[in-house]
């Protein structure tokens, strides 16, 4: 039996936050929220997604069902960040996140890990985990690629 896909929403309306909205909407997939920048405005891109905007991270934590898979989809020089935004926000621990960057591991978003969160990385062509990674992580990415017939491979001891 097929297990459903957990609640998700991205944090990070650029490029590729905007491409993987679109291609989750797409393939049926509900996308709860997109997270933009604190005091940030949508922009016309982000508006034709029909996904509800948030700016900032605790905005955007406010609206997540519990258990949220969270995409956090900034520029790769941003994710230290706003995992530390993310973290300070009440509620983070909740939910639990990955990003798409390949070159950094899922360490990236150690903020969020210290807070208490589950933590990984999810990259269109492969995902990687902390030996630290939560089954119940590790079984979301993995839904998650099937379902974007993606690779999955999990590495551990990162």
């Amino acid at each position: 039996m097929k297990q459903p896909l957990p609640p998700i929403a991205i944090f990070g309306a650029g490029r590729f936050g905007r491409a993987l909205c679109g291609a989750l909407r797409h393939a049926g997939v509900r996308v709860s929220a997109l997270g933009i920048r604190e005091g940030g405005k949508a922009t016309k891109e982000q508006k034709s997604l029909r996904t509800p905007i948030r700016a900032g991270a605790r905005e955007f934590l406010a609206e997540l069902e519990d258990r949220t898979l969270v995409f956090v989809c900034v520029q790769d020089r941003n994710i230290y960040k706003a995992a530390t935004e993310i973290a300070a926000c009440e509620g983070a621990k909740q939910h639990r996140y990955a990003h798409p960057c390949a070159t950094k591991g899922p360490l990236a978003l150690e903020a969020l890990q210290q807070a208490g969160a589950q933590i990984g990385a999810f990259h269109l062509l492969q995902s990687f985990g902390p030996s630290i990674f939560a089954c119940a992580l590790r079984s979301s990415l993995s839904r998650m690629a099937r379902f974007c017939r993606s690779r999955w491979s999990f590495l551990p001891g990162r």
